[in-house]
């Protein structure tokens, strides 16, 4: 048994620029995929930036009881404790909570296959590349598929988890007089330990796991020696959310809540752990907002990098009959594609903004415009000055 396994495949010159010019129709994709998305995060930021603004105006907090009439249909804040008089179970390890949220989380130790490639130029252009397998042994929560690996031999996993994750929710609660919809107790993710009582681990033992099973934190450890895991272990926990205070805001909707609709577009229904005002609440939503927003223009302008790097890969493959030549190249287009990319980026959200913020596009195209005008009429300016002293 080997845990590293080195492959070395050869690869022609004219092959590798076939690749190259195939390479070029998914480049042209990723780039009008990342002109679509970029586009689109700026209507969906400021469809939610609206929404979080008319939402702030509208909102009126309320006590948890009683329920005012009076409130139906209006976006309301409330605080209070979220409780539940439903009792979850785990019927294969036979736990019962009184809980809102019940989680058992399984992860099984596997072997787990790490594919590195490395490329080298040869002179003619043809290319030589080195795979090397690796293999390591992990704790993972899902099946990994060991008939995949490059070295089967010694490497075999489990063909299944005796065990798998899953997660119990409460169909209903109650916030004060409010009553809680599975929908919203399924937002309430402050998971905690789930303490285990003898009996819990007692009852368990009695079932045939066909292993060693030993107590571990807040749950089992199914194997022999948890210091020495051997492939096909278990370590199985639980969590829980319990009854705790949360703040809501949504629309009242009877006796409980709902999405509000915006004249923006846009809904908003928010529950989050612990006393939190409304202006906590929307001020994170904001902040959430222009992460987001921030992170896919990101990913926009990435997608756009690597679009037009593959479009202009083949250059740099051609050039590589000279292997020091092609490295030159394939950085230049690099740069290139960068260059073109981060404009386009810029000038597809500028556009973005005319569509869904004109005043604000149209104030920083005038800014931008007297800028260049300012930085043009200053180099006239100088090389006239220039001519006169010379």
């Amino acid at each position: 048994m080997a845990d590293k396994v080195v492959e070395v495949t050869q690869k022609g010159y004219f092959s590798r620029i076939g690749n190259s010019f195939k390479g070029i129709v998914f480049g042209l994709i990723l780039f009008v995929v990342s002109i679509g998305l970029l586009f689109w995060n700026e209507g969906r930021a400021v469809k939610t930036a609206k929404t979080l603004k008319e939402g702030k105006t509208a909102v009126i907090s309320v006590p948890v009881e009683p329920i005012n009439g009076a409130n139906d249909d209006r976006l309301i804040h409330t605080i209070g404790m979220a409780n539940t008089d439903e009792i979850l179970i785990d019927p294969e390890f036979e736990l019962s909570r009184n809980a809102l949220r019940f989680r058992r989380d399984v992860e099984m130790y596997q072997w787990e296959e790490d594919k590195k490639t490395e490329e080298r130029k040869k002179l003619g252009g043809g290319t030589e590349e080195i795979t090397t397998y690796e293999y390591k042994k992990v704790w993972s929560s899902s099946l990994i598929n060991s008939s995949d690996f490059k070295e089967i031999s010694g490497h075999d996993n489990p063909n299944s988890i005796q065990f798998k994750s899953q997660t119990w929710n409460a169909g209903k609660g109650t916030l004060g007089a409010f009553s809680l919809t599975s929908e919203l107790i399924e937002k309430i993710d402050s998971f905690r330990n789930a303490s285990l009582s003898d009996s819990d681990y007692e009852t368990f033992m009695k079932a045939n796991t066909g292993k060693k099973v030993n107590r571990i934190e807040n749950g089992y450890y199914i194997g022999a020696d948890q210091s020495a895991p051997a492939i096909g272990d278990m370590r199985v926990r639980f969590t829980e959310v319990v009854p705790q205070s949360v703040s809501i805001i949504g629309k009242q909707f009877g006796g409980t809540f709902t999405a509000y609709q915006t004249s923006a577009g846009g809904s908003i229904l928010m529950i989050e752990p612990g006393i939190k005002t409304a202006d906590e609440m929307f001020a994170s939503a904001e902040k959430q907002n222009s992460m987001m927003t921030w992170i896919l223009r990101g990913v926009g302008f990435i997608l756009a990098w690597i679009g037009l790097s593959m479009i202009f890969a083949p250059l740099s493959v051609i050039a590589d009959v000279v292997p020091f030549i092609g490295t030159i190249v394939g950085a230049g287009t690099s740069i290139i594609s960068f260059i073109i990319a981060l404009p386009i980026s810029l000038i597809t959200i500028a556009v973005a903004w005319l569509f869904f913020r004109p005043v604000l596009a149209i104030m920083l195209l005038i800014l931008a415009g007297a800028i260049i005008g300012a930085g043009i009429f200053w180099a006239f300016k100088k090389g006239a000055a220039s001519k006169i002293a010379s």
